[in-house]
């Protein structure tokens, strides 16, 4: 055997052996490796996005019957204006009230201030009006 006949034969065994060590390496990297399989992502992934889905299907649901809830305690449109109306009835009839007896509002206002401290604390509030109705002519108070 010459020399280039040792160093090819030299280099199939180095080559070989470098093989063997790889497939072992690769071998013991796989099983200690924690990485999964591309088939248990995928079906982890899968269970992930159903379950997701599943939740945002319930968050939507909630959401719909909030909503409906807010619309059916929601006064009416005509209710609504009905009550606008009465309102500005109401403090239109209170002004002119005012200026019948030749009182203007700042006036009123001012002097209730002082007033409504010490009506305050004698009666605890318990002794206000709830609700004041203005319809028309008339004055509907209910008390607590």
């Amino acid at each position: 055997m010459n020399k280039a006949d040792e160093s090819i034969q030299w280099l199939e065994i180095h080559k070989k052996k470098s093989q063997a060590m790889s497939k072992s390496v690769t071998l013991r990297a796989k099983a200690m490796d924690p990485h999964k399989s591309l088939e248990e992502v995928f079906k982890a992934k899968l269970k992930e996005n159903r379950n997701n889905d599943r939740k945002r299907a319930k968050e939507y649901k909630k959401e719909l019957e909030e909503m409906k809830q807010r619309i059916q305690t929601r006064p009416y449109l005509f209710e609504q204006v009905a009550k606008d109306l009465a309102k500005k009835e109401a403090e239109q009839w209170y002004l002119d009230t005012l200026k019948q007896a030749g009182l203007e509002e700042d006036f009123v206002r001012n002097k209730g201030q002082g007033t409504r401290a010490v009506q305050e604390k004698e009666t605890k509030i318990k002794d206000f009006p709830r609700c004041v109705f203005f319809g028309g002519d008339r004055v509907t108070i209910t008390w607590a």
